[in-house]
């Protein structure tokens, strides 16, 4: 990782690309987690590698970014490769939820992937929230992607807004 990264992004762990099924994960999740519907539906598109890779995880929030109060789908992307990341697979969200335990997430953290948006049985574009509930229960769960703004979501502490937890999840450029 660069000197750049250093002080922008959390490691988050690494995930191996290519060694199952879509089945085979869907197996794996229905006992580790929840997984809402339309995060089901995208997950039967999800593109599987044809080989195995590991690929090295880091959350970037939305206040590295600059993206406060949300923005473009193609301006997040753009700014996470100035800060020098990528975006990641599909395949990385459901292998992501596997590799994160309960007491690694924070309480109440939203983290989308910053993929491709696949598209649900309706034609909406999605892409995959690995998140952990405020009593830290895990979810797979899809996030709507608009042509619009895409907006943070704010996380209530003790009954105010509060910045949102979490971020985008992306992948170092080598």
């Amino acid at each position: 990782m660069s000197s750049k990264h250093v002080n922008i992004a959390r490691p988050v762990g690494t995930v191996t690309l290519g060694k199952c099924s879509v089945r085979k994960l869907h197996e794996s999740l229905v006992t580790r987690c929840e997984i809402v519907s339309t995060a089901n539906d995208i997950l039967e598109k999800t593109p599987i590698s044809a080989t195995p890779i590991d690929l090295e995880l880091f959350v970037v929030t939305w206040w590295d970014l600059g993206f406060l109060q949300g923005g473009t789908l193609a301006d997040i992307y753009r700014r996470i490769r100035e800060l020098g990341f990528m975006e990641v697979p599909a395949e990385a969200g459901p292998l992501l939820r596997l590799l994160l335990p309960r007491k690694r997430q924070e309480r109440g953290e939203e983290l989308l992937l910053a993929m491709e948006p696949l598209t649900d049985r309706s034609n909406n574009r999605y892409v995959f929230n690995v998140s952990c509930d405020i009593e830290g229960g895990e979810w797979l769960a899809a996030r709507y992607i608009s042509t619009g703004i895409i907006d943070p979501r704010l996380v209530e502490v003790e009954g105010q807004p509060s910045y949102p937890r979490g971020g985008w999840i992306v992948c170092c450029v080598k």
